[in-house]
């Protein structure tokens, strides 16, 4: 893996400073992993393997930092058609342009991601969404290309984590990393419309009736959920009585 430069420009950045210390960290821990792009894979479990291999971190930690660096604008996200999900840094050209790129190691953002970076940063991006070398920097710069002015953050504040993490979506995601397996991103979004859409409660009992049938995944939750909703959920007369609810993995 290339090494990857940084400047003492985020000293003073707004956007860099409005960070936790844990989110600084994982800035730079995920700045490593990137490709000649500016990209990485930003899956949980490859991250918690990758980035921190000899640390103790949990899932939820790891994606509350990742939505930090989201919300600074630092990254921008997506969801490959296989899952995996994949981050690219929004001015990883301005200090960091090879003068020959290897081969992507992670797929081409899509569109609407090319399109926001050259909002964000036209002067760091080519239209195909690759980073442009300083000598393409400069002549874009020498046309009178510039990133369009961004209102200042507000002052650093210590993080609330209970904006990403609220106890009911603690609880329900602590539930399905107990008994089904790792978080994701993309499995985080469905477990937070479940806490909206059933009572607080609902969701772990739902995990542990999937667990008691040996199928330990989320869409066998769901299931169940949307049964309960239509049906009622009350184990003490349905499931006393010997009654075999099926459902649809």
């Amino acid at each position: 893996m290339p090494k990857r430069w940084i400047s003492e420009s985020i000293c003073d950045s707004p956007n860099f400073n409005i960070l936790s210390a844990e989110a600084e960290v994982h800035w730079g821990r995920c700045l490593v992993l990137t490709d000649d792009y500016g990209c990485y894979q930003s899956t949980l479990s490859f991250l918690k393997g990758h980035a921190y291999p000899l640390k103790e971190v949990t899932s939820r930690d790891i994606l509350a930092r990742q939505v930090e660096l989201l919300k600074a604008g630092i990254i921008l996200s997506w969801t490959a058609d296989d899952g995996r999900d994949f981050s690219v840094f929004a001015a990883f050209p301005r200090f960091n342009y090879p003068q020959a790129r290897h081969a992507r190691k992670t797929p081409k953002p899509p569109q609407n991601i090319i399109d926001e970076l050259l909002r964000e940063k036209p002067e760091l991006w080519a239209d195909d969404g690759s980073p442009l070398s300083k000598r393409e920097q400069e002549e874009k710069a020498a046309k009178g290309v510039k990133a369009k002015p961004k209102a200042r953050p507000s002052e650093k504040t210590e993080f609330d984590k209970s904006t990403i993490m609220d106890p009911v979506y603690g609880s329900m995601v602590k539930a399905y990393e107990d008994n089904i397996g790792m978080l994701t991103p993309m499995l985080a979004e469905r477990i937070k419309k479940a806490r909206d859409e059933y009572p607080e409660g609902w969701f772990a009992k739902a995990v542990q009736e999937a667990v008691t049938h040996n199928k330990r995944n989320l869409s066998y939750v769901e299931k169940i959920l949307e049964r309960w909703k239509v049906e009622g959920m009350d184990p003490g007369k349905a499931w006393e009585k010997g009654r075999t609810l099926k459902y649809q993995d």
